[in-house]
C-alpha cells in the first residue's frame, strides 16, 4: 500500500473513532432530524449505489447524484412513514436492523421507481383540485 494512502487512512481513522466511540453517539442519533436511524440512512445509501449496477449508465454526473440522493429520500421517507403505519395500527416496534433491510431494497428499486412515478405524476396533479394545474379537475 502506498505511504502516503496509508497516512490518510491513519489520519481518518483517529479522527472517526473518538466521535463514533462517544457515550452521545448512538444509533438514534439522526431520528429529531430526518425521522430514521443512522442505520437506515446508511441502508438507503449501499442500496441506491447498488441500484446503478443493475441499471444502464448514466449520461452525467448530475444526474447521477441526483437519482442517488432522490433515492435514499424516498426510501427513508416511505420506511419512516411504514414504521410510523405499523406502530400506530398495531401497537408494534419494529427493530431497526428491519427497517434498514426495507431501506436497501427501496433505495435499490428507487432507481427504477422513482422515475416512474415522475412520469405519471402530472397525470396524478390533474386530478387533484388546486395543485399543480391551473385548469379545473375532470369530470366537471
Amino acid at each position: 500500500m502506498n505511504a502516503d494512502i496509508q497516512d490518510v487512512l491513519m489520519r481518518v481513522a483517529l479522527a472517526a473513532v473518538p466521535p463514533a466511540s462517544s457515550p452521545w453517539f448512538n444509533v438514534d442519533i439522526t431520528v429529531p432530524y430526518i425521522g430514521v436511524p443512522v442505520n437506515v440512512v446508511v441502508g438507503a445509501c449501499a442500496g441506491a449505489i447498488s441500484g446503478f449496477a443493475f441499471s444502464t449508465p448514466e449520461e452525467s454526473r448530475k444526474k447521477l447524484f441526483q437519482t442517488a440522493l432522490v433515492s435514499v429520500t424516498f426510501a427513508c421517507s416511505v420506511v419512516s412513514l411504514a414504521e410510523g403505519v405499523v406502530r400506530y395500527q398495531f401497537g408494534w416496534n419494529v427493530e431497526t436492523k428491519y427497517l434498514a433491510a426495507l431501506a436497501v431494497l427501496l433505495s435499490l428499486l428507487g432507481r427504477f421507481l422513482v422515475p416512474a412515478i415522475i412520469k405519471r405524476l402530472p397525470g396524478w396533479l390533474d386530478k387533484l383540485p388546486f395543485v399543480g394545474s391551473p385548469k379545473p379537475p375532470r369530470g366537471e
